[in-house]
């Protein structure tokens, strides 16, 4: 459901906010009917509940180009290996002559066989988000949207970086600042997929001959394998959207965007 925080100015954007999954209570009950020279206006009353308790409003603009992912730099890189050492400032309060105690060995994580590893070539396309282009009281949703094209997509790496700094995106590397990982280990050709923040769902529309399409949800996998977890942006920190799409199954016209929606409480 669309509604307008006040009454909207030029196209209505700036003030045009979106509540999702919306379902009438109640209603609409008239309360009044008046017939001008120009039509017919009423006044009516009814109730909806929104089942996603945010307002959203409409994506930063700064974001809102599609990009081609084969025109990428070629990089040969395992995507994981960014996890790898992240130097941090050693706790000034630990005692030296007093150290924690050891931790209990844990069980080693299993391994999901589709998900994909180790060193591949891939496009490499980057997006950047400079600190005064995010709300600084708001919250932020990415949406990413993505068309394959003619073949399958195999490997698909959406990472973000945070950047307060504002600095070039192309030689953001620090292990630090990583925010978090969506990687989809498959997508079949001619397929669309929505990843949607302010849902929090994941639908691919795949083409189906004659017969039309067929959607599904895909797996979405976070950083090094591990469970996907929706992120949500708290500050204006600046962003770099690295998105990383295997060479040897790109298809030339395939093509991805990444939105960000700010969010505010209902309340």
């Amino acid at each position: 459901m669309g509604v307008f925080a006040s009454c909207p100015t030029g196209d209505g954007t700036g003030e045009l906010r979106h509540l999702y999954g919306v379902a009438l209570l109640n209603g609409p009950q008239l309360t009044s009917v008046r017939r001008l020279p120009e039509g017919i206006t009423a006044e009516a009353t009814f109730t909806v509940a929104a089942g996603i308790s945010w307002i959203f409003r409409e994506p930063l603009q700064t974001l809102t180009n599609w990009v081609t992912l084969s025109t990428g730099s070629t990089v040969s890189v395992d995507p994981d290996e960014v996890y790898g050492d992240c130097e941090e400032a050693a706790p000034c309060l630990e005692d030296p002559l007093c150290p924690p105690p050891f931790l209990p060995v844990r069980a080693p994580v299993p391994v999901d066989s589709c998900y994909p590893t180790g060193v591949a070539q891939f496009y490499r396309n980057v997006i950047s988000l400079a600190p005064m282009d995010q709300p600084e009281w708001l919250e932020a949703v990415p949406v990413l949207e993505l068309e394959t094209g003619t073949t399958a997509l195999r490997r698909l790496v959406v990472r973000f970086w945070v950047n307060p700094l504002g600095s070039n995106c192309t030689q953001v590397a620090d292990p630090c600042g990583v925010c978090t990982d969506i990687q989809i280990p498959y997508l079949p050709a001619g397929s669309k997929l929505v990843v949607d923040g302010r849902t929090q769902t994941a639908e691919v529309d795949c083409p189906q001959g004659v017969l039309g399409t067929s959607s599904g949800s895909p797996t979405l996998y976070g950083p090094l394998g591990g469970a996907f977890e929706w992120p949500i942006f708290t500050c204006a920190t600046g962003l770099c959207i690295e998105i990383l799409a295997t060479t040897a199954t790109t298809s030339a016209t395939a093509k991805a965007r990444v939105l960000l929606v700010p969010r505010s409480d209902v309340g």
